[in-house]
């Protein structure tokens, strides 16, 4: 079976240097497309294109002026619908050249806005096809969803809902049902025949309380309504109706793709936000069999053990990372300070929890 693996970036994140965090090699069976995130000069240049925007695409300051004022509009409001559309279409780009007698397995993951806009805006995609139509007869047998630590972005728009602008994700609100991305897979897989066609992996960091930063709320229904029922299987071969694994790592939002930001000094270079990620990844190209579960505990152990300091923080670099003072999103030389609570003083205020406890503010785990 051929596979083709999607990546759609985080907000202000190039395609190209995830190509050089994941580090695949393409084969005769393994294909790959990373997408420039939300943000990037890349995705607004695509954006631009689709929207027949010559003048913002013509070099010179006008054009640097309003790619620049896009992008700060995009980290600070989210994604509007014709980005979406800009994302999408690396989808079809990588499934026009599969044979229809090759079977395909899709693997689609993405980090930040990434997985909270990108991946459902390909949900949405996919459940508008499967109204009007069914791919029953395509060669995708089988497609896996990689949440990343899903972060939708600001909701405080003109006309917005509680999770977003209404029009950033290509009509997923629209889909009935008080648990959308189960609704849209079940339908998907019901039109398509296909009663297994879907797994899904669900990677959010632990620890970060910045409010800007709150986990996206679908996905965490998806996750919760999962695991009430594990049990639930398709009679006609006893396997999971939608497979769902759950990974936890991380003292900031962007942990699984930046070193600096997981505080690296506290992990070993095996038991880390970054390798559980790309081990993960492996793991469905099958180019790895690492023991995910064994990378999970190692990881829950080192952040447990730093927990347990408490009201005594001995490592310096700790400390500056997970202060208030450490969160402030550079842009030339303004500063624009985050709301939330300060990870420091959470370390310093709350004893080990051995239990899976969730702040209902940002939907962070702080204990496991």
């Amino acid at each position: 079976m051929k596979k083709l693996f999607l990546w759609y970036s985080g907000t202000d994140t190039t395609a190209e240097s995830m190509r050089n965090f994941f580090n695949i090699t393409e084969t005769d069976t393994i294909k790959v497309e990373y997408i420039n995130g939300l943000g990037t000069e890349g995705n607004i240049s695509k954006t631009n294109t689709l929207q027949n925007n010559d003048a913002a695409n013509e070099p010179g300051l006008i054009n640097k002026f309003t790619n620049y004022i896009y992008k700060l509009y995009t980290r600070a409001k989210g994604a509007q619908e014709h980005d979406q559309v800009a994302q999408i279409e690396h989808f079809f780009k990588i499934t026009e050249n599969t044979n229809s007698d090759e079977e395909v397995e899709l693997i689609i993951g993405g980090h930040s806005r990434g997985a909270a806009v990108g991946i459902l805006g390909l949900i949405a995609s996919l459940y508008e096809t499967c109204r009007l139509s069914s791919f029953e007869n395509s060669s995708i047998k089988k497609i896996t969803f990689i949440a990343v630590d899903p972060v939708p972005g600001s909701s405080k728009v003109l006309g917005s809902s509680a999770l977003g602008s209404k029009n950033d994700l290509l009509g997923f609100e629209t889909i009935g049902g008080e648990n959308k991305i189960k609704t849209a897979l079940d339908f998907i897989a019901t039109r398509s025949k296909k009663p297994n066609l879907f797994k899904v992996i669900y990677y959010p960091a632990r620890f970060d309380m910045r409010n800007e930063f709150k986990a996206d709320q679908y996905w965490l229904d998806f996750y919760e309504n999962q695991c009430k029922n594990l049990n639930i299987v398709n009679p006609k071969n006893d396997k999971p109706v939608i497979e769902t694994k759950f990974y936890i790592g991380g003292f900031r939002h962007s942990a699984m793709v930046n070193k600096t930001e997981e505080i690296s000094e506290l992990y070993d270079e095996i038991n880390c936000p970054t390798n559980l990620l790309k081990e993960i990844v492996y793991h469905e190209l099958e180019i790895s069999n690492s023991d995910l579960n064994a990378i999970q505990e190692g990881i829950i152990k080192t952040e447990n053990d730093v927990l347990a300091l408490v009201s005594n923080i001995k490592n310096l670099k700790l400390t500056e990372r997970t202060t208030k003072d450490s969160y402030p999103l550079e842009i030339k030389a303004e500063k624009i300070l985050y709301s939330g609570e300060s990870l420091e003083q959470i370390i310093r205020n709350r004893a080990k929890n051995n239990s899976a406890k969730i702040n209902k503010k940002n939907n962070r785990y702080l204990g496991l």
